[in-house]
């Protein structure tokens, strides 16, 4: 494809992929494109594939295909969606770069004539951010006399924030140690098994949790339905339900915001050092996926159902799964089928005491229409997420659990479950094992 932009001079080109990253994010969080769930995914697919290099594949026909889920044989001359919300794009990232992306150092543009996007140093002195570093205007200041739970909000949102933005700081490290080989140094065993997950069908779905709807419900107190967290009615409702006005504003603005955890953002860097050689990854969000997501193709969702709510449909029939007591506001393992004198609950201990134990889980299950697989990765809190992701991504211990069940590469992908339970000190697991498994009939 001939170059739209050929004008661009290489320098003019940004610098970490990670910096831009977090700039996508930001565009995808502002109040031009919060409710424009489709403009989201084009604009993220289309800065994925350009960063991964693949610019000369974003062609009408495959936006069309990956990102509005037309079939494979539709006709753009007939079905113009793709060139309709080419246009809208186009409009709206001139209007958050001229509003809340002013200061922004980097401008993406979508130039007329394709949908390869450019992007561009900024020819305005960044602006300085308001004093709560949102890009809305600062805070209004909070009641003393308040609820001082929206002030443990605000600082969580605050930490959050900076979690993110030290993410790819954290991440580049894990390829420097040498942590995961590249897939083609893997023992044959685990090499046949990530290749059927990133199988070259793909694009395989690897989708982050919403840490925020976690905080949001620790926070009230409250468990959020899967119907509300999908269909947007919850984040919709939530200053209509604000009981004053500090509420009122911080609560809709952590909703606001798509955030994921330190846990999420390791594993998701040793899932990719495991992929290099293989298929196409689509990495969403928990709150822009749709049911259509996980059918048809292989997955790999983290988090629990608490702050991954689609991780509901697929564990129905799990034996083991990390649930959440409201009353107590602490997370458990519960055991469907205990064998005998084992307990059916394991309870997480509560933080700061020390040592508490940790559980995080492992499992394979069929997707949606039974067509492919996905692969669940969550945790009682961060650490035993964080642990269920090494145990996966980690050559020896995966390669010895995978002969302890008998998988070989004539079979299909394994459907399996692993509990690993940690003894957590000051924050840090101390050690860890596998406090059982199981490997359903059939």
């Amino acid at each position: 494809m001939e170059d739209v932009h050929p004008n661009l001079e290489p320098t003019q080109l940004l610098p970490e992929q990670g910096e831009l990253l977090l700039l996508i994010r930001r565009i995808g969080a502002s109040r031009h494109f919060r409710r424009a769930q489709r403009l989201r995914s084009f604009l993220e697919f289309v800065c994925q594939q350009t960063l991964a290099g693949n610019a000369g594949s974003l062609h009408e026909q495959l936006i069309g295909e990956r990102v509005f889920r037309r079939p494979e044989d539709y006709d753009p001359a007939v079905d113009n969606i793709v060139r309709v919300e080419a246009r809208e794009l186009r409009k709206r990232l001139e209007a958050y770069f001229a509003d809340e992306g002013a200061g922004e150092p980097i401008v993406i543009r979508v130039p007329k004539g394709g949908y390869i996007p450019v992007f561009e140093t900024s020819s305005m002195t960044p602006a300085v951010l308001p004093s709560d570093a949102t890009g809305h205007g600062a805070a209004p200041p909070l009641n003393r006399g308040g609820d001082h739970r929206f002030l443990i909000a605000a600082l969580a949102t605050l930490v959050m924030l900076l979690a993110g933005l030290n993410v790819y700081q954290r991440l580049r490290p894990i390829e420097a140690r040498g942590a995961q080989p590249a897939n083609d140094a893997l023992p044959p065993l685990l090499a046949a098994f990530w290749s059927r997950v990133f199988e070259a069908g793909g694009p395989t779905l690897l989708c982050l949790a919403d840490s925020n709807l976690s905080l949001l419900q620790d926070l009230r107190g409250e468990s959020i339905s899967f119907t509300d967290y999908t269909s947007g009615r919850y984040f919709a409702s939530l200053q209509d339900q604000a009981s004053n006005a500090e509420a009122g504003h911080v609560l809709p603005e952590i909703a606001s915001r798509y955030y994921t955890s330190i846990a999420d953002a390791s594993t998701l860097a040793r899932l990719m050092m495991l992929n290099r050689n293989q298929g196409p990854v689509e990495i969403r969000f928990a709150r822009d996926l749709n049911i259509r997501d996980l059918k048809s193709r292989n997955a790999i969702l983290l988090g629990s159902s608490r702050s991954n709510p689609w991780v509901g449909l697929l564990d129905k029939k799990r034996r083991f799964r990390i649930e959440h007591n409201t009353a107590l506001n602490r997370a458990f393992l519960s055991d469907s089928s205990p064998e005998s004198g084992k307990p059916s609950v394991y309870m997480s201990g509560p933080p700061g005491e020390r040592p508490y134990d940790a559980y995080g889980i492992v499992a394979t299950v069929r997707n949606l229409d039974g067509t492919g697989h996905a692969i669940l990765i969550s945790g009682t809190n961060m650490q035993g997420t964080e642990a269920a992701g090494e145990f996966l991504t980690n050559v020896a211990t995966f390669h010895a659990f995978l002969k302890q069940i008998g998988w070989h590469p004539d079979l299909p992908l394994p459907v399996f479950e692993v509990v690993l339970q940690l003894v957590t000190v000051g924050g840090s697991s101390t050690s860890s094992r596998i406090l059982a498994y199981d490997v359903p009939e059939g």
